[in-house]
């Protein structure tokens, strides 16, 4: 995947093209961030609010109707999800290669893909040298697996994709299942805590038979 090349394409496809207005243009181009926030997999899933927060997009009506003219018109392959834990999912097409089309696998080439930038402009792919972060469709994948959802799968990524995959100790991540239990295991004394709190407990001990 080359960004600059698929920038080019796609501005000059919009160009050509008279059916898109501006709020067609904010949604694509939300989509493509969240494509390479996810490292440009060929299908990743979304969820509906993100989106509309990224593209500016107040109405829900616009919004579904936005990214079905994109899908019916070759842009973006969109498939609704009627789960609101699973999300929607979106296979973009990469207009910088002759076919347009985007491989399940990983591509391989001497290309250099644009990811998102971290301290010091260093790209966030040279960050963890051990090379063990997930993708965010394993990731996903795994947090089914422990009987999670996918928005508690996007935290635990966009919290350690900040941190460069490393630990809080700044050591590189080297088994991120084993951090995905930790997480859970922490949320879910977190949640216990909070639904068994007594909010009338006190420590003093009152005469509610005097009167006020």
């Amino acid at each position: 995947m080359n960004y600059l090349k698929h920038l080019n394409a796609i501005f000059e496809k919009f160009r050509k093209d008279s059916r898109p207005n501006s709020t067609h243009l904010s949604l694509y181009f939300a989509l493509l961030h969240l494509w390479n926030l996810h490292r440009f997999p060929g299908m990743f899933f979304l969820h509906r609010q993100d989106v509309m927060d990224l593209a500016k997009i107040g109405s829900k009506t616009t919004y579904h109707q936005c990214i079905k003219d994109l899908h019916h018109w070759g842009y973006m392959h969109y498939a609704p999800s009627h789960n609101p834990l699973k999300g929607s999912r979106v296979r973009m097409f990469d207009f910088g290669t002759s076919s347009g089309q985007v491989p399940d696998k990983q591509q391989t080439s001497d290309e250099q893909a644009v990811v998102p930038l971290i301290n010091n402009n260093k790209p966030l792919l040279n960050t963890n040298k051990q090379g063990n972060s997930p993708s965010f469709e394993n990731l996903e994948k795994y947090f089914e697996t422990q009987g999670s959802d996918l928005r508690e799968a996007k935290k635990f990524f966009d919290y350690y994709q900040k941190a460069g995959w490393r630990t809080k100790a700044g050591t590189p991540v080297k088994n991120w299942k084993q951090l995905v239990r930790a997480w859970l295991h922490k949320n879910a004394n977190v949640y216990a805590v909070s639904e068994n709190r007594d909010n009338l407990y006190t420590t003093k001990n009152k005469n509610y038979g005097k009167p006020l």
